[in-house]
């Protein structure tokens, strides 16, 4: 039995042995395990509760113009913030909070008792609210510094410069486009707690400071962008209009020098105004450009030599296309023109020509090379893209309407990047907004040159497209952009809005785009002005905004003005394989003799007199160059009516030429509408008594 016994005990000896032993090892495995292989995790996080991390934003990086002038700074500021568990009366502190920040007393009085670590009050404050907080000494509520963004001219040029948040981040314009380089790295106060929240005696702290974000120096000139936002903010006055855009570039290079837009906002209080003011329409709009669109349509036709300067065409007042009848705002029609009067008269029976001679396939590819298909790429965001006819789904009268703009909408960006084109004699550049980027020590991270897309048409073509849109500055629908001193460029244009796939009748776009001095242009302005009150032509509406801000600008950047001559070598008139015979009826003979001379021909003055009664060959005949058209001349009198005078026609002329003409016969006028005469009442040719009022109806061109 003892024997029995003393082997059972010391069976137990030993599987009490072995069960320690094995708990041991596994209990040296574990802390073998937590020190060796889980250590440094166990370390940090016991760091991390011990250690209370107060983050130190940025300065975020200034935006100045081409000159170093400021348009974005941040401004020191403090914020103000707690450790709930250090709050020792969160009731009168909260109180005491509540009343310096203005803010409700249940919401500070939460956030100092909240189960946290750490809580923001309220971030950056006022100087003297700051002031008040440090004065009161609270327990467990400090301040520590951040900044604040600040826009120094207010409203100017807000659509470029965009807004930033709370959290120093981008949210609109350059300020997201560049949040990256802009932000900088944050810094970070380090305090060390005990369990409880409270601050160790003789701990450690720590200062990490922040590293201020790079600066953006800007194509945009202060000076030009305050021209800008002037002349746009006359017309909204003058018109009523809903909204309007105005963008300045240099079309060597792409850099937009001004890009304004109304309605507006000011950045430092965007709060304070609709979201809708934050929208920038220059370049996420998208609208029908009308005859603004019409240099692209010369152009290809010029470089595809389907036309030349020496090319004549008749407008009748209207043309067919299969289908279809297209009209031309002067219903009376325009008669023979040169391919510069076409562009000079914003013809559409001419356009329509010249695009069908182009072709569907071909005139698509200019729209492609011109930028018209894509975004250009302009560095800032929501850029939007106008919408074209598939190439494949063109038909005749969809390429004879997009001659003359419609039915194809683009941005206002995309317009101007394209006839920028033109005046850099055929070279399409990337628009962009900023030419450097500098680090906050002052030295260049990075510099953004020009970027060359390619060439859209040759020298040649870009040079006579820029001798047809002198023209229309010079005597066409662009007259009210004519400045003394400066060869300038440009076209006029009308369109009805699109909304929601729609014509909205009686809503208009009106337009201007224009360059200059046409020998070496330095700048290329657009400008739109949405849904004008009354008039609505482009040429009455947007040009006079071209007018009135491109002699300044021009002067501002030293480009002297030169006495006026003749308009380059658009007078220099190309012989003609063929001429058509102009309408010269009614006409007062001075009248005459310069539209037949006009259109390549000599005149024959048969009878005495001062106005036309009877030509030959017909109006609209087609005759070899330098023929003779024969005129009957007669008194402006009527003699078997004493008193009574022969009713010249005033037809195409301005209000001004128009009175001026009726005068000479003995006659007033009575104005209806604006832009050229496009009917008259009585009739041309018909005897009407001196002083009476002829009735003359007016209209711009599209």
């Amino acid at each position: 039995m003892l024997a029995s016994a003393g082997v059972s005990l010391r069976k137990r000896v030993v599987v009490l042995f072995v069960f320690s032993s094995v708990l041991l090892a596994l209990l040296v495995g574990r802390v073998a395990y937590i020190q060796f292989l889980w250590g440094e995790e166990l370390k940090k996080k016991a760091l991390e509760v011990r250690m209370r991390d107060i983050p130190v934003a940025a300065k975020r990086g200034a935006i100045l113009d081409r000159r170093g002038r400021e348009l974005a700074v941040s401004v020191s500021v403090e914020s103000v913030y707690a450790f709930p568990a250090q709050v020792k009366e969160p009731e009168k502190s909260a109180r005491t909070l509540a009343d310096i920040l203005n803010m409700p007393y249940e919401e500070v009085y939460g956030r100092l008792t909240r189960v946290s670590s750490f809580e923001w009050i309220r971030r950056k404050i006022e100087p003297e609210q700051a002031k008040r907080i440090r004065e009161a000494r609270l327990k467990g509520v400090d301040l520590t510094p951040e900044s604040k963004r600040y826009y120094p001219k207010a409203n100017l040029a807000s659509h470029v410069l965009g807004i930033s948040g709370i959290d120093n981040q981008g949210l609109e314009g350059l300020e997201v486009t560049y949040d990256s380089q802009l932000r900088g790295t944050p810094g970070r106060i380090i305090i060390e707690m005990d369990g409880l929240g409270r601050e160790l005696p003789q701990a450690t702290h720590r200062y990490d400071p922040p590293v201020e974000g790079h600066s953006l120096i800007l194509t945009i000139d202060e000076v030009i962008q305050f021209i800008a936002e002037r002349e746009l903010e006359r017309a909204m006055a003058r018109t009523q209009a809903k909204g309007g855009t105005v963008v300045v570039m240099d079309p060597a290079t792409g850099e937009i020098l001004a890009m304004a837009a109304r309605p507006d906002y000011d950045p430092n209080r965007y709060g304070d105004f609709p979201d809708k003011n934050r929208r920038n329409p220059a370049i996420s709009d998208t609208y029908p450009p009308g005859s603004t669109f019409k240099p692209v349509t010369a152009s290809a036709a010029l470089e595809e030599g389907v036309t030349s300067l020496h090319d004549r065409f008749y407008c009748g007042g209207s043309i067919k296309v299969p289908g279809h009848t297209i009209t031309c705002w002067l219903t009376e029609g325009h008669g023979s023109q040169s391919f510069l009067e076409v562009v000079q008269n914003s013809c559409n029976p001419g356009f329509v020509t010249l695009g069908l001679r182009v072709g569907a396939q071909r005139f698509y590819s200019y729209l492609e090379a011109f930028g018209l298909t894509e975004p250009t790429g302009v560095d800032l965001p929501g850029e939007g893209v106008g919408l074209t006819i598939k190439p494949q789904e063109i038909k005749p009268v969809d390429l004879a309407v997009m001659s003359f703009g419609q039915t194809l909408t683009v941005t206002p960006i995309q317009l101007i990047t394209a006839m920028a084109a033109i005046a850099n004699d055929g070279v399409l550049m990337q628009p962009h907004l900023v030419r450097e980027i500098r680090s906050s020590s002052g030295g260049i991270a990075q510099s953004l040159d020009p970027v060359v897309e390619r060439r859209v048409i040759s020298v040649k073509t870009a040079q006579e497209m820029k001798q047809a849109l002198e023209q229309v500055v010079e005597k066409g629908t662009g007259r009210q952009a004519r400045i003394d001193g400066y060869r300038l460029a440009g076209k006029t244009g009308t369109a009805n809005k699109v909304i929601g796939g729609r014509i909205a009748e009686g809503k208009y776009i009106s337009s201007f785009v224009g360059f200059g001095p046409v020998e070496k242009p330095r700048v290329i302005a657009l400008i739109t002005i949405d849904e004008p009150v009354g008039e609505y032509y482009g040429g009455l509406i947007a040009a006079p905004v071209f007018g009135g801000m491109i002699g300044d600008i021009l002067r501002y950047l030293e480009v002297p003005p030169k006495p006026r001559q003749a308009a380059s070598n658009a007078s220099k008139k190309p012989v003609a394989a063929a001429a058509w015979v102009p309408n010269v009826a009614n006409l007062p003979l001075e009248d005459a003799r310069e539209a037949v001379s006009a259109a390549g021909l000599s005149l024959r003055v048969e009878g005495s007199g001062n106005i036309v009664e009877e030509q030959e060959p017909a109006a609209g005949t087609e005759v070899p160059p330098n023929s003779t058209v024969r005129v009957k001349a007669r008194p402006a009198i009527d003699p078997a009516q004493p008193g009574y005078v022969y009713v010249p026609s005033v037809v195409g002329k301005t209000i001004k030429e128009a009175t001026a003409t009726l005068g000479k016969f003995g006659l007033k006028i009575e104005v209806e509408g604006s832009g050229f005469a496009v009917s008259q009442d009585p009739a041309p040719g018909s005897a009407a008594p001196q002083n009476q009022a002829v009735k003359v109806s007016f209209r711009a061109p599209e």
